[in-house]
């Protein structure tokens, strides 16, 4: 019930990282370095992706959070990544950061998160996924507000789309050419 006008900042004074580079965090990082936000991103092994300062590992993980404002996260779901945002690493978090999170709802330690939003320590979360889906009614994520929600709908399928990377996928086996989007069952993505 209150009108809080936030000061407006040019793209170039907003840092963005992103965690997770994989094909859909490389072409998030890109555009928004495109659009002159200067972008940084981590994933567990090296990467380089053009106009994004790439990090990766425990110690990239722990330089880049403090050179935060929107963090981005776009990680799948393994035993690695489970509560990567944990109590500590959310203290590294600038406490007028906002976090994003449209990869996997296991990425965020919740109750932690409950905790730095209550303590005023980051700006607002964005959250697209949980950790147990749906979110319970009652839950205290609905009603907090530095909290917005969003359905689990960041990356819908469309049916029409989908049958023809299929039917794609399948014309390339069948030619023995390699095929799009395949899962390492090792990695877990």
């Amino acid at each position: 019930g209150q009108w809080l006008p936030q000061p407006a900042r040019l793209a170039k004074e907003v840092r963005v990282s992103l965690l997770g580079l994989g094909q859909l965090g490389a072409q998030v990082a890109q555009n928004l370095a495109k659009m002159g936000y200067r972008v940084a991103g981590w994933s567990r092994q090296s990467r380089q992706i053009e106009c994004v300062a790439c990090v990766h590992g425990d110690d990239g993980l722990r330089s880049l959070l403090p050179e935060t404002d929107v963090l981005f996260c776009v990680l799948p779901e393994t035993p690695e990544t489970r509560h990567l945002l944990d109590d500590d690493r959310l203290a590294l978090l600038p406490g007028d950061a906002a976090i994003i999170n449209a990869g996997r709802g296991s990425l965020i330690d919740q109750d932690a998160l409950l905790a730095h939003l209550d303590r005023g320590l980051l700006r607002f979360v964005l959250l697209d996924v949980f950790a147990e889906e749906p979110l319970g009614e009652n839950h205290r994520l609905w009603q907090h507000p530095r909290v917005l929600i969003t359905p689990h709908v960041a990356a819908e399928t469309l049916p029409a789309q989908a049958v023809d990377q299929i039917a794609a996928n399948l014309r390339a086996l069948a030619k023995g050419l390699a095929v799009a989007g395949l899962v390492d069952r090792r990695r877990g993505y």
